[in-house]
C-alpha cells in the first residue's frame, strides 16, 4: 500500500491515518487498521497534545461501512414520477 503516513503492525495490519467523513465540525482524528483490504478496527487519538477524540459517528463508521442495510449501488426510479 502506498499511502502517506501508513505504518505496518507486527501482525500484518496496515495502520492508515484518516479522518471522519461527516461534516459535524468535530474534525475527528482516526486511524484505520486495515487487513487484507478490510477495516478491522478504528482507533481515535492516542493522547498527543492537543488530544482530539473521535465523535460517536466517527467511531461507528466501520459498522456503517459494512452494514447489510447499506446501499451498494444508486437507486433508480422505475415508472413515472409519483407512482
Amino acid at each position: 500500500m502506498d499511502i502517506s503516513g501508513a505504518k505496518t503492525a507486527d501482525d500484518g495490519t496496515t495502520i492508515i491515518p484518516t479522518g471522519c467523513c461527516h461534516d459535524c465540525g468535530g474534525r475527528c482524528v482516526l486511524r484505520a487498521h486495515v487487513k487484507e483490504g478490510k477495516i478491522v478496527r478504528l482507533e481515535s487519538d492516542t493522547g498527543q497534545a492537543p488530544q482530539i477524540r473521535a465523535c460517536a459517528r466517527g467511531r461507528a463508521y466501520r459498522q456503517r461501512l459494512y452494514s447489510s442495510e447499506r446501499l451498494k449501488y444508486p437507486m433508480r426510479r422505475v415508472g413515472a414520477r409519483g407512482e
